[in-house]
């Protein structure tokens, strides 16, 4: 029983990356809505923090280290994006038809809701589907990944971590 491999370290992780992400969404939602309407400011809002999200998600969360796969992985974390757009939008079109003038603090609450949501789905669908392990085997060492699904540090140091996408890890011992 217990935990799978890695879950806790992930969801702290995921955590972490999380809020500074939303933080970063509502500061970039509130500066857009200045200028435009609140749809383009949470689209606009949403894409820019979600790049950055999937990115920080890779390496830490994670742990997929060096560039193989990084456009695939992004590309993935666009559909996943998608979905949250969907939430945050939707969530804002019943807010305008239910409250129509709604106040800015009464916005932010509603997109905090709709993205708690869109978390609880981009978590899951990082862990499953996005940096699944089981998506990953058999890349080879050219790509990046060994035939059991681990990521190899190409960063700066001969040593280093080799990790998993599903959380556990090894010591690398030589480059």
């Amino acid at each position: 029983g217990g935990v799978p491999g890695g879950l806790a370290r992930q969801l702290v992780g995921f955590a972490a990356v999380g809020v500074v992400s939303t933080l970063l969404y509502l500061v970039l939602f509130s500066l857009l809505r200045l200028g435009v309407g609140a749809q383009a400011a949470n689209a606009v809002a949403l894409l820019l923090s979600a790049v950055v999200n999937t990115a920080a998600n890779r390496r830490l969360t994670f742990r997929v280290r060096g560039r193989s796969r990084v456009v695939r992985h992004q590309a993935q974390g666009l559909v996943v994006f998608g979905i949250g757009l969907a939430l945050t939008s939707g969530s804002l079109a019943a807010l305008s038809a239910g409250s129509p003038g709604a106040s800015h603090a009464t916005e932010l609450a509603v997109l905090v809701a709709a993205n708690l949501a869109a978390t609880v789905l981009r978590f899951v669908l990082f862990r499953a589907w996005v940096f699944s392990a089981k998506h990953e085997q058999g890349q080879g060492m050219d790509g990046g990944h060994t035939a059991e699904g681990i990521h190899q540090d190409h960063g700066d140091s001969a040593y280093g971590d080799v990790s998993r996408a599903d959380g556990t890890d090894k010591e690398r011992t030589s480059a």
